[in-house]
């Protein structure tokens, strides 16, 4: 009840920022845009123009936060995180101990993650944990996000507990299909991770019957539900499940995503290592080729791209017993590493190359 109040008050928030923004834009003077629509950028420099004017510091600081959000969102992570410092310097004046302060500093920790900083981002995802009221909406946020980088620092024993709660969390509030379904597939993820591969499973299968009694099975997050289930299916040594689990997502993906598309490239990659899992030598080596394939075709110019390509591609050919092959690609995928100056894929691709040893090029 308390989150779903707090989560009331978030929305009543965004509707006034949005307020704010469209306000702005209404306004914006044509003679300085020369007539010309202007950019979401423009947008946002200009409501940043006219925060100073808001008369409650408590708003400007949300605004604040909204706008350094957006920012992140495009990817322009030095202004977004000078914004949200800036929110949370206000807040922490005009809102102690306010919700709207600790979304600023989940927000924060969010940026400094993509910055790469996780150990700023760790500790203000804890702050927000550790302060914001139990219950809340933003805490609840704070926990998914602290199993969320654990997982993505490969600490899966730290990521299980937080994918717990999470679950726990979204049960006790009763929430929709949606939120209960990707619940139920972080954790199976977090069991996964910690080789409880057929708990795993247990806890995607019943995480695909949520979203196919909610919306059915013709959807983005059932397609990553398959391939995450073709990846717990391996775990517990069930081939024939993870092979029927990886074919369902890539049709799925071929049927919807445009030949050409960056989103289905990797699919290829994806079904290649479930083959090349279950000992299907032929298969495997086959999906890779149309995976190297697709890069080239895809990413002509994007050196490390390819070459992450070639050391897959030759991986998997080591594994079928064709060393000279999975040589080959791991020199090509040295080749463009070293040209295009990525130390960390030049020395995977070395090991690589010394690995497999000298044979004919």
């Amino acid at each position: 009840r308390v989150a779903r109040a707090e989560a009331t008050e978030a929305s009543a928030r965004a509707t006034e920022a949005a307020d704010f923004l469209s306000g702005v834009l209404r306004t914006a003077d044509p003679v300085q845009t020369d007539g010309q629509p202007i950019t979401t950028r423009e947008a946002l420099d200009l409501s940043l123009d006219r925060i100073p004017e808001i008369a409650s510091p408590k708003l400007r600081g949300q605004l604040l936060t909204t706008i350094g959000d957006i920012y992140g969102f495009m990817g322009e992570y030095d202004r977004a995180d000078s914004l949200l410092t800036e929110a949370v310097r206000v807040l922490n004046t005009a809102a102690p101990g306010s919700e709207a302060l600790y979304e600023a500093h989940h927000e924060l920790g969010r940026v400094r993650w993509a910055m790469g900083d996780t150990e700023e981002a760790e500790r203000r995802f804890r702050l927000v944990y550790d302060e914001a009221g139990a219950g809340t909406y933003v805490r609840t946020s704070a926990v998914l996000s602290i199993y969320g980088l654990y997982e993505a620092l490969g600490r899966p024993d730290d990521a299980l507990p937080w994918a717990q709660q999470f679950y726990a969390a979204v049960q006790e509030e009763g929430g929709g299909p949606g939120d209960v379904a990707y619940a139920l597939g972080a954790l199976g993820a977090a069991l996964h991770g910690v080789g409880r591969s057929q708990e795993a499973a247990e806890m995607l299968e019943e995480a695909l019957r949520v979203i196919e009694d909610a919306w059915g099975l013709d959807n983005q997050y059932a397609a990553q539900l398959h391939y995450s289930l073709s990846q717990a299916y391996l775990g517990a040594g069930d081939h024939e499940q993870a092979e029927a689990y990886a074919l369902r997502m890539l049709d799925w993906r071929r049927s919807k995503v445009p030949p050409g598309s960056p989103r289905l490239y990797q699919h290829w990659a994806e079904v290649a290592e479930v083959y090349d899992a279950i000992g299907q030598s032929a298969l495997a080596e086959a999906y890779a080729d149309s995976f190297v394939t697709a890069a080239y075709t895809m990413f002509p110019d994007d050196g490390p791209r390819l070459a992450l390509a070639h050391l897959t591609r030759s991986t998997i050919r080591d594994a079928a017993a064709r060393p000279q092959a999975a040589r080959a690609d791991a020199l090509a995928a040295l080749r463009l590493a070293e040209a295009h100056g990525d130390s960390a894929l030049v020395e995977a691709a070395r090991a690589q190359t010394d690995r497999l040893g000298q044979s004919a090029e």
